[in-house]
């Protein structure tokens, strides 16, 4: 008999969802007075993935698993290359 890992959220863990992502961080929204927490993304501004994370939250204490993935809107800066800057010059 095949057997499957069927994922259940834990009310141990927080899961949220990444709303935004720069270079360095993400943030996602949290209902304590209607706000953003912000983290770390560990250098990897490209890559869907989901983040443990400890909560900055003062009423809510748990664990956050924080989901990024396609809907995870990237404000990312392009850097042009030192090769594009002096073929310009």
């Amino acid at each position: 008999m095949i057997e499957f890992t069927v994922y259940q959220p834990s009310d141990e863990i927080k899961h949220v969802h990444a709303c935004e992502m720069n270079d360095k961080q993400f943030k996602y929204r949290c209902k304590c007075r209607d706000r953003f927490h912000i983290h770390g993304n560990g250098g990897d501004p490209h890559t869907n993935r989901c983040e443990y994370r400890s909560s900055h939250c003062t009423k809510d204490d748990r664990e956050v698993c924080i989901h990024i993935d396609e809907r995870t809107n990237r404000k990312l800066k392009h850097n042009k290359s030192k090769a594009n800057k002096k073929s310009k010059a």
